[in-house]
């Protein structure tokens, strides 16, 4: 099982989320193969099991990887972070 840190479309925002994801790899009846997620929340509880594909998987750790937190938090507090 892997805990990985990814950004999730949520409407018209993205939320930075954490997961743990299953091992497992599970063929569904059309060919599809998912993988049970499940969203843990800042307090180390967990919250709902999802089943996502690996594709979805990897891009929403990708566009964790695009939306930098520690940089939004410095540029939000007026630090360039490109001077540090």
């Amino acid at each position: 099982m892997n805990l990985l840190e990814i950004v999730l479309r949520i409407g018209t925002k993205f939320q930075a989320l954490t997961i743990k994801v299953a091992d497992e790899v599970v063929t569904l009846s059309d060919g599809s193969q998912v993988q049970a997620i499940q969203f843990v929340k800042n307090d180390g509880t967990e919250g709902a099991i999802q089943f996502w594909t690996k594709e979805g998987i990897e891009g929403a750790v990708a566009d964790k990887e695009l939306l930098n937190l520690d940089r939004a938090k410095q540029v939000l507090a007026g630090v360039d972070p490109e001077s540090i």
